[in-house]
């Protein structure tokens, strides 16, 4: 009998470390990618959180009547669509007024859409009294990268959702 059979092998060969080291190389790109498109999506959701939070905001300034000093008469507070990448919030005064209470610029991958029906502005009118449009008004966020939408409708009586 040779000495070399009685001897223990201690370790791992070099095919057993190059199986380990691909597998664990396959399950990090996997688990990566899934936490990337997981990130991309809870960018739109929490833009979309923040856009139904200022239009909240707005509306009830409108419902507790908040005026600037500059304002005689508030007809309501406005939110309006600046250019694709973000929006704003005025208080409308009858005389006086027009101040600019929030202006946001959307994150570089968003985008706001047209509103339906145009114009892309409306205002909250004060004394619960809903929008000043006859219908439902609704708008498009996307996420530019990976094409993904959320649409946020406002009814004429001024009650928000998000889809």
């Amino acid at each position: 009998m040779s000495n070399y059979s009685s001897k223990k092998s201690f370790g791992y060969t070099l095919l057993e470390t190059l199986i380990v080291i691909s597998i664990s190389v396959l399950l990090f790109s996997i688990v990566y990618a899934n936490y990337r498109d997981f990130s991309r999506r809870q960018i739109l959701e929490e833009v979309a959180k923040q856009v139904v939070s200022d239009l909240r905001l707005a509306q009830e300034y409108a419902l507790a009547g908040r005026k600037e000093a500059s304002c005689i008469t508030l007809t309501g507070y406005e939110f309006e669509r600046t250019a694709t990448t973000g929006y704003r919030i005025n208080d409308v005064c009858t005389s006086g007024g027009g101040t600019e209470i929030k202006a946001i610029t959307l994150p570089t991958d968003i985008q706001i859409g047209n509103f339906s029906p145009a114009p892309s502005r409306f205002t909250f009118r004060v004394l619960a009294r809903g929008t000043d449009r006859n219908g439902d008004i609704s708008f498009t966020l996307t996420q530019v990268s990976t094409g993904r939408t959320k649409t946020i409708t406002i009814s004429k009586n001024g009650n928000i959702t998000i889809s």
